[in-house]
């Protein structure tokens, strides 16, 4: 199991960076070498809706924050 931290974070990299940089920083981190795969990790952040909560998937590898309504 991957901590909510570092999903958060991969999250991030994933908004701001891009899927590559996504896939790049899983492999940074380890993560591959531990058993995890790259759809995996991508399934379970797109799945928690805890996480999602304040982002939109535009297609298959856009992430967007959503703007906050003020």
């Amino acid at each position: 199991m991957i901590d909510n931290k570092t999903l958060k974070w991969l999250l991030e990299v994933w908004e701001n960076f891009g899927y590559e940089s996504f896939k790049l920083e899983v492999k940074e981190l380890g993560l591959l070498k531990k058993g995890f795969t790259i759809t995996e990790i991508r399934k379970t952040i797109l799945e928690d809706s805890e996480l999602m909560h304040d982002y939109i998937q535009e297609t298959a590898f856009i992430i967007r924050r959503l703007p906050h309504k003020g």
